[in-house]
């Protein structure tokens, strides 16, 4: 063989990479993926390793690949099949609540008023809604008669109102009766609450 002559900077590096192929050689865990490096770079080069595992590996990757879809989709059903039994508890949930409702004494129209009411502010609990809106829906107090109110069939109460007849004689230059009618109707609400 003929004697070839390098540069000692080329013999350094040459060392050095073999050197390091040698140690990567040398490692179990390393050694199978060099060689396939070296293959995927140089498909030509045989590499008894390799080729042999190849189909295996192939095999493998299927297995692997299969076994993984099996698994999402596996995970897929049973989160529909979580999502599925939470939305049903809600709706039970629901409907006992309205059950509820309806025995406490709330009317079909009040409870369709809660369960929208419930919807549009985000309430899961029919209870907790059906209270919020009383509190922002009030019902009104029940009209009662005063005796001094006024009444379409003649005077019913024992006095009499004047006021119209006051305000008629001074032609609405009384403001003394006036102050007096206005601090009566305040006292009047006044002592309802």
């Amino acid at each position: 063989m003929a004697r070839v002559e390098i540069d000692e900077a080329d013999l350094l590096q040459l060392q050095h990479v073999s050197g390091i192929t040698h140690a990567v050689m040398q490692n179990p865990t390393l050694r199978q993926d060099f060689l396939r490096m070296a293959k995927t770079v140089k498909p030509d080069l045989s590499i008894p390793e390799v080729d042999a595992a190849a189909p295996v590996m192939n095999a493998l990757d299927e297995v692997r690949k299969e076994f993984r879809e099996y698994r999402e989709e596996q995970t897929r059903r049973e989160r529909e099949a979580e999502e599925t039994r939470r939305i049903q508890s809600f709706q039970n949930r629901w409907a006992e609540q309205e059950a509820q409702l309806r025995q406490s004494g709330w009317r079909a129209a009040g409870v369709e008023a809660v369960k929208k009411f419930a919807e549009e502010n985000g309430i899961a609990d029919l209870g907790i809604a059906a209270d919020a809106y009383q509190l922002r829906n009030p019902q009104p107090e029940p009209a009662s008669q005063s005796g001094a109110g006024w009444s379409l069939f003649g005077d019913q109460g024992s006095s009499e109102d004047t006021y119209v007849k006051d305000m008629m004689q001074s032609e609405g230059a009384d403001e003394g009766r006036l102050d007096r009618e206005i601090r009566e109707a305040l006292n009047s609400v006044r002592s309802v609450r």
